[in-house]
């Protein structure tokens, strides 16, 4: 099976993508893995790698690619171009699995080959998992797909997580809608510079809302698992999703436990896939030292 693995990172996150990538290739995969990135030079981790030439590297059965993606998009809202840009640079790829960098893989590679298989891949979200068909956001998500040139199939009751999308070439329509979705949103004076999640009433804040418009607009094959895909109800089996902010990577886990905040699960997850084989973070032993206190603290002092 050829595979691409994708996931875009700004600034210090390409420390989480380390994570990712050590998380992926411990399951198993081989394959491509991809990194897009608006940064001037490459990770320092990078010299852990074998080079094959400028901006590509090989990892066990890995080969990890570096690609420049200049963009007046927050790197959210590319995801769909990304992504489809990839399956027509590599003719051979037949999945692609985009996968924020905050997210870790805890299941063998072989059931994510055999998910994306079944049609576009995806996770509920944490916050809203579930949106009625009669919900607001949906009708005026409705318009947005006429103005697009497209027509409303269906009316999903769920609403995607986009942290983690895959899917085989043939349900590669999915993005082309998603992108015209985007285009649309632009054209009428939409921001896709930043996310404007204070603003959560109206109906796009950010690249989740138009892929959840996109799965109205479209009618191929999906399969869709719960919050629980990514953790978001405190069970990890699948992935592992740190949506908290701090990252990880900046957290001072004894500083949160003080204020009742307990180090979480997915950052130990974070700390264990950190360790290898990309040592990507420079004081991992110690931040491994201050999850163990925080983890102390935690349990006699509580918020």
């Amino acid at each position: 099976m050829n595979t691409i693995l994708l996931t875009l990172y700004q600034g210090d996150y390409h420390l989480g993508a380390a994570a990712m990538i050590n998380s992926a290739v411990r399951q198993g995969f081989c394959g491509r893995i991809v990194l897009g990135h608006d940064a001037s030079k490459l990770p320092a981790w990078t010299a852990q790698l074998e080079p094959v030439r400028p901006g590509v590297f090989h990892l066990e059965g890995a080969e990890i690619l570096f690609r420049s993606i200049p963009s007046p998009r927050h790197f959210g809202f590319q995801k769909p171009f990304v992504m489809r840009q990839m399956l027509e640079e590599f003719p051979d790829c037949e999945q692609i699995f985009y996968v924020d960098p905050d997210i870790l893989f805890l299941s063998p590679w072989k059931f994510f080959t055999e998910w994306a298989g079944l049609g576009v891949a995806y996770c509920l979200d944490c916050h809203f998992p579930y949106l009625s068909e009669t919900h607001p956001w949906r009708m005026a998500w409705g318009r947005l797909i006429t103005s697009a040139g497209h027509a409303v199939e269906r009316m999903p009751g769920h609403y995607p997580n986009s942290g983690f999308v895959a899917l085989p070439r043939e349900q590669a329509s999915f993005l082309k809608v998603w992108e015209d979705l985007t285009l649309a949103y632009e054209a009428e004076g939409g921001n896709t510079r930043s996310f404007q999640l204070e603003e959560r009433h109206q109906p796009i804040v950010g690249d989740q809302d138009l892929m959840a418009a996109s799965l109205m607009a479209w009618t191929g094959r999906e399969s869709v698992i719960g919050p629980e895909g990514m953790g978001f109800t405190d069970y990890f089996y699948l992935l592992a999703h740190d949506i908290a902010r701090p990252k990880a990577w900046r957290r001072n886990f004894i500083r949160q436990a003080l204020t009742g905040v307990k180090p979480s699960a997915a950052s130990a997850f974070f700390l264990e896939a950190s360790e290898g084989p990309i040592r990507a973070l420079p004081d991992l032993e110690t931040r491994r030292f201050s999850f163990k206190v925080a983890q102390v603290i935690s349990r006699v002092w509580k918020r």
